[in-house]
């Protein structure tokens, strides 16, 4: 299907499975929704912030020359805070990505991180967002992200062509399909290293093996691991709330576009 000169942008944070996730978000864009491979632009954020606004920069200007209507749909995977994205610890502002986008392109902003909320609030104040672009947060500027989780749901919707508008998601509606559990009894850190909270975390699987649920992970290992019957009280639910701003643009990722 013809996307009309639309481009992707795809950044990663530093983690595994920022990379993962937007790996999966990339085959959707190519398989299902048959993006022009050639106008899917990956950006590794382990690179850094002066990385990413070099390369968000050329990728702009080579965008403006190419196309008469120039469409971006520009998603991020990562960590991040109240003031930008931090895709290797080192900081993006969204001021700094606001002022990056030519005001002539239509644009999406899918930021999928945590505190992303402000994103919404900081991208409503430029102008040209009412006419040219969309800015859609995994969260509130108050809240952390489960990572992926808003990816995931947009993919749902966008499958059957339906405008994501939901203002609250979590991972309960994922564990509909979990078939058992594992439970993992990770070893505690030593007095005074790090801050990971030593809880036994619950991985969600379907009967095919799937997993539903990933665990954090403990640099100090774990103890082993115990398979049970799921039960709805195996796995508490992250809740999150997706905030957006600027024209309804959800369309440029409809599969039926």
């Amino acid at each position: 299907m013809d996307r009309n000169g639309t481009h992707a942008i795809l950044i990663n944070g530093d983690e595994n499975r920022h990379l993962n996730n937007i790996n999966i978000f990339k085959q959707f864009l190519l398989n299902e929704l048959t993006f022009d491979p050639m106008k899917v632009h990956s950006l590794d954020g382990r690179l850094g912030s002066d990385y990413l606004y070099n390369m968000l920069s050329l990728i702009f200007e080579e965008i403006n020359a190419q196309e008469v209507d120039p469409k971006v749909v520009m998603v991020y995977q990562g960590h991040g805070d109240e003031t930008g994205i931090r895709p290797n610890k080192s900081l993006l502002s969204y001021n700094e990505l606001r002022e990056l986008i030519p005001p002539n392109i239509t644009f999406m902003y899918i930021n999928d991180t945590c505190n992303s909320g402000n994103a919404a609030s900081l991208f409503e104040g430029l102008r040209p967002l009412y006419k040219k672009g969309m800015v859609l947060t995994s969260a509130s500027r108050e809240e952390d992200s489960y990572g992926g989780l808003l990816l995931r749901t947009l993919m749902e919707h966008y499958r059957h062509s339906l405008v994501f508008r939901r203002t609250e998601i979590g991972i309960d509606e994922e564990l509909k399909d979990v078939d058992y559990v594992i439970v993992i009894n990770f070893i505690k850190p030593p007095e005074g290293k790090g801050l990971f909270d030593p809880e036994d975390i619950t991985v969600g699987y379907t009967s095919s093996g799937r997993r539903i649920v990933d665990p954090r992970k403990s640099p100090y290992g774990f103890v082993g691991a115990t398979r049970t019957r799921a039960l709805k009280y195996d796995v508490k639910g992250e809740i999150q709330h997706p905030q957006r701003a600027g024209k309804t643009l959800d369309y440029l990722l409809f599969k039926n576009h």
